[in-house]
């Protein structure tokens, strides 16, 4: 959900610049999303797990980025001094260069530290998809429980490939509706549309006039798969956006 940029990373800079030189971290939500240009409103507003992911990057972040860019810098300059054109691992050099300084003893420490951290970090992903799921839209929430909505506004609902499955078995219970709006969804892509597609093939919807799937992550695999719903379902319009 969040970008962390360090700007203006120069070949010759040292770690002293970098320390001064402050990261900039943003929220998905603080971007246009895909169609649509930069000033142009409205940008969404943010969901509360959102906040809470950027405030802690902002507090915990700036240190261990720029930890591994003190550790990639050191790594090419020795890179640089042995003049290997076969370009060894990454892991390797960095192993001889604590090696060298006494501190081999560090590699285990860094080895369970990373393998903490790997462990960590699947579960604060599972932490913030736990909060996601906690704090869906309200209409994210009306398309999954009320059959009887003849408009399906799902745009800027921040929908992801996994809750697209639970999303199409509601939409098969709903022989009412006209209209399905994924935009400004641009996680969903083709892989994620594909059960949709077929599920809406196969008859689901069976009042359905308009599939806007602008601003999705849909492709032209998506496109292509489209035709074959027009062949099946001539009366669908769908929206993709302008290529």
């Amino acid at each position: 959900k969040g970008v962390v940029w360090l700007r203006d990373v120069g070949n010759f800079d040292d770690d002293e610049a970098d320390a001064n030189r402050p990261l900039d971290i943003t929220g998905t939500w603080q971007h246009p999303p895909q169609g649509q240009q930069p000033g142009q409103t409205p940008l969404r507003e943010p969901e509360p797990y959102e906040v809470q992911l950027k405030e802690a990057m902002i507090e915990f972040s700036p240190e261990p980025v720029r930890a591994r860019i003190r550790q990639l810098r050191k790594a090419l300059d020795v890179l640089a001094e042995q003049g290997d054109k076969s370009l060894p691992k990454a892991e390797d050099v960095v192993a001889a260069m604590l090696e060298e300084s006494g501190e081999a003893g560090a590699i285990a420490v860094a080895t369970e530290e990373a393998r903490i951290q790997a462990d960590a970090a699947v579960k604060a992903e599972e932490y913030v998809e736990g909060l996601r799921r906690k704090h869906r839209h309200d209409r994210h929430v009306a398309a999954l429980e009320d059959p009887t909505l003849a408009t399906v506004s799902l745009s800027y609902c921040d929908l992801r490939p996994a809750d697209i499955g639970e999303l199409v078995d509601a939409l098969k219970k709903n022989p009412v509706a006209t209209t399905l709006d994924l935009n400004a969804n641009n996680h969903v892509d083709d892989a994620a549309l594909q059960p949709l597609l077929l599920a809406l093939a196969n008859g689901a919807m069976p009042e359905l006039k308009v599939l806007n799937l602008q601003g999705t992550g849909a492709s032209v695999v998506s496109r292509n798969m489209c035709k074959g719903l027009k062949m099946m379902r001539k009366a669908i319009e769908v929206r993709f956006d302008e290529e």
